[in-house]
């Protein structure tokens, strides 16, 4: 595939030409560039959103824990003794779960932490800000290539050639009625 060739015939043509690139390219890059924002964010708040979830499961796996514990303990004080081993041993069992339950919410604040430290909404907020001044800069040097570019074009080539054009019409069809005559 070949690509079009950039019509080098007179800078008039060129400056417009170069004017709407320069006008598509900036448009384009700041969509992708806000799309990398939105990603990113999206990205974070995805995080948060799996953290907040794992921390509020385990807080409810700790609290029904801890209820099981305390029913278990209820029932010891009345339970026989041969029950009292294996209600021992469930207490424990009990116990444990907390315990690793609470070393896996000790994580998870732990990444929430990180992630509210990493978390920059300033920085969101100048990257957008950059980005709009910049493709506004570059959008108004292109709209003014272009206007210039075929204005010149048009007011110092183009009517001079159609004119021309024109003339060598006219001339050939005046030649062509004295020819008929």
């Amino acid at each position: 595939m070949s690509l079009p060739n950039i019509p080098t015939d007179n800078l008039y043509k060129f400056m417009a030409i170069a004017g709407l690139v320069l006008f598509i390219s900036a448009n384009t890059l700041y969509v992708i560039d806000n799309n990398k924002i939105a990603d990113t964010a999206q990205e974070w708040l995805r995080n948060g959103s799996i953290y907040t979830f794992e921390q509020k499961t385990l807080n409810t796996e700790i609290n029904s824990s801890q209820k099981r514990i305390k029913e278990l303990e209820n029932t010891m004080r009345t339970a026989k003794p041969q029950e009292k081993q294996t209600i021992s041993a469930e207490i424990s069992s009990e116990k444990d779960l907390v315990k690793n339950n609470n070393n896996k919410l000790k994580e998870v604040n732990k990444n929430i932490i990180s992630l509210n430290n990493s978390l920059n909404i300033d920085r969101f907020k100048k990257e957008a800000e950059e980005a709009k001044l910049t493709t506004l800069i570059v959008d108004v040097v292109g709209l003014l290539s272009i206007f210039f570019g075929f204005s010149l074009w048009y007011n110092r080539l183009q009517k001079y050639q159609d004119i021309m054009i024109k003339q060598k019409a006219e001339s050939k069809s005046n030649s062509g009625e004295l020819a008929d005559n």
